[in-house]
């Protein structure tokens, strides 16, 4: 059960208005269980990491305008060519890697980023499908094995 609300959600970002938050923030909530595992935290501390972590999870979705220029048209969206700074790259991963004082966030973006991640992935999928990542493999993964030793 999440802790945070779309109602805080929206609070932090730039909404579009029409975008259901629920998947973002399931995503934070299941991120937050697994990582931000810290006995001192109390509730209020896993909420409000998991509301900058929802709020990251939409700006990687619809990305935050920055900068605009006129004459021949240009602009910048946050987290543009950062595909591999993983938490880094948005103000709202920055924050959430913040709030979470005990540093899970930072060790699984520091993993991630080693490609220890994907190196799990590839086991995974040559051991119990003997051959490359199969077309069903969003489904049939079981994400919670990322998160462990």
């Amino acid at each position: 059960m999440p802790l945070t609300t779309p109602e805080l959600v929206q609070s932090i970002i730039q909404w579009d208005q029409t975008t259901d938050l629920t998947p973002f923030i399931d995503t934070a909530d299941n991120l937050v269980i697994r990582v931000c595992t810290d006995p001192d935290y109390v509730t209020a501390d896993l909420e409000l990491i998991e509301r900058w972590l929802a709020a990251f999870f939409y700006h990687v979705y619809k990305p935050r305008f920055i900068s605009k220029r006129t004459g021949a048209s240009s602009g910048t969206y946050e987290g543009m060519n950062k595909s591999d700074q993983g938490f880094g790259a948005n103000f709202y991963g920055q924050t959430a890697m913040r709030l979470d004082t005990a540093g899970g966030l930072a060790r699984l973006d520091a993993s991630a980023k080693k490609g220890a991640i994907w190196k799990k992935i590839e086991m995974f999928s040559m051991t119990y499908y003997n051959g490359p990542i199969p077309s069903n493999f969003m489904y049939v993964f079981p994400w919670w094995w990322l998160f462990t030793e």
